[in-house]
């Protein structure tokens, strides 16, 4: 975000967005939740997030979503 306007910053990552969700397993949105806000420091943004991954070997994927 420019602190001036508030506006996204057109030259970080996609037009000021950045998808946390690209190459996950089958890109299935309710396995990431974000847990903390963005840290900025310098010329990086820090996130933090929590993935479920394995659901399915565990028994926990419904495959009739996709």
């Amino acid at each position: 975000m420019d602190p001036l306007t508030g506006q996204p910053c057109a030259d970080f990552g996609d037009n000021g967005f950045v998808n946390l969700r690209v190459g996950m397993d089958k890109g299935r949105p309710e396995f990431y939740f974000p847990t903390v806000a963005p840290t900025v420091t310098r010329n990086l943004v820090i996130v933090g997030g929590l993935v479920w991954d394995r659901l399915a070997s565990a028994g926990l994927y419904d495959s009739s979503y996709e």
